[in-house]
């Protein structure tokens, strides 16, 4: 039995439809045996088909959580494709909602504007916008989807003081000092380039994790980075959080976004010691684990041209967020 799917279009209104059910006629043929001839008799049964509403909200998720925020804008004519068709576009509130969809796993799709490169439904994952939401349909449900520049929030709470400046990965081509702003905001020592973010936060502070992911890492009583944990993220980057006083995940634990990871601690850099919290993006291959003399990923989009990278990480462009 072949089961169509009628599309409903740009969404004027939004309103929550009930299922809409429809009975079918369905003809089915059995052979009985006869002393004469083959007699073929066909007996004509009912069954209902019960369809139902697919509904939800695109909209652009600022803290990666899943979850629309007041301050969050709604995204409107992004594309909508079920299971390869591209059925209804976001109206001007973010709404979709595509009708009498049979009862079943289906492939939701979205085609947003060039610019939203990730997306969530939780602070549990993230995925590329390329790949699609598997969803079971049984009943009428509703898929928001919250809509990312990049996948990096904060790796501390927004109520957290930063006590200086922050230092930048030196994104500098030769052994000059350059930022992605163009300033002078990170340093080199000898032939090691500052490959992370440095946040000038006090010694104990929480320090949670920039994304969601699977603890891949860590290390104690590091020479160069004190206690450090590695998590290993969706599209094949890794974070690494350097300089904490005390760690509180495990290798091989799932992580939310904005989990607890540890606590901040300081280092010794040229004979001081300096609080703060080290943040690095790697994306393998790399020929070893560790961040000294290996060129992390700038978070942020370089504003040099021909230096540093060429997009934001950060959920937002170039403008942190925080997810707690």
């Amino acid at each position: 039995m072949v089961i169509g799917v009628v599309v409903v279009g740009g969404v004027g209104s939004y309103l929550l439809t009930s299922r809409i059910s429809e009975t079918k006629r369905i003809t089915s043929t059995s052979a009985q045996p006869s002393t004469q001839s083959q007699l073929t008799s066909q007996s004509t049964t009912t069954k209902p088909v019960t369809r139902y509403t697919l509904f939800g909200k695109i909209f652009f998720d600022y803290n990666g959580n899943g979850k629309h925020e007041q301050n969050e804008p709604p995204v409107p004519s992004a594309r909508i494709n079920l299971d390869g068709s591209n059925l209804t576009s976001t109206n001007s509130t973010g709404h979709y909602e595509i009708r009498q969809v049979a009862e079943g796993i289906h492939q939701l799709k979205i085609f947003p504007q060039a610019n939203f490169r990730y997306m969530c439904e939780s602070e549990y994952e993230f995925r590329p916008v390329k790949e699609s939401y598997e969803i079971f349909l049984i009943r009428d449900t509703r898929k928001d989807i919250g809509l990312m520049e990049g996948f990096l929030t904060m790796p501390f709470s927004r109520n957290t003081p930063e006590y200086g400046r922050r230092y930048y990965v030196n994104i500098s081509s030769n052994s000059t000092l350059v930022d992605w702003q163009g300033g002078t905001d990170t340093y080199q020592r000898g032939d090691y380039k500052h490959s992370g973010t440095d946040f000038a936060v006090r010694e104990g502070t929480s320090i949670v994790a920039a994304a969601p992911g699977i603890v891949f890492a860590l290390s104690f009583n590091d020479p160069n980075g004190g206690h450090t944990v590695w998590i290993k993220h969706s599209d094949g980057y890794y974070t690494y959080y350097a300089h904490l006083k005390e760690v509180k995940v495990e290798k091989g634990q799932i992580v939310r976004r904005g989990e607890l990871l540890g606590f901040s601690g300081s280092s010794t850099i040229g004979g001081n010691i300096v609080p703060h919290v080290h943040l690095e993006v790697r994306k393998p291959p790399y020929p070893q684990m560790g961040p000294h003399g290996l060129p992390g990923i700038d978070p942020y989009r370089s504003l040099v041209p021909s230096l540093g990278s060429q997009l934001s990480l950060w959920t937002k462009d170039n403008d942190h967020q925080f997810s707690v």
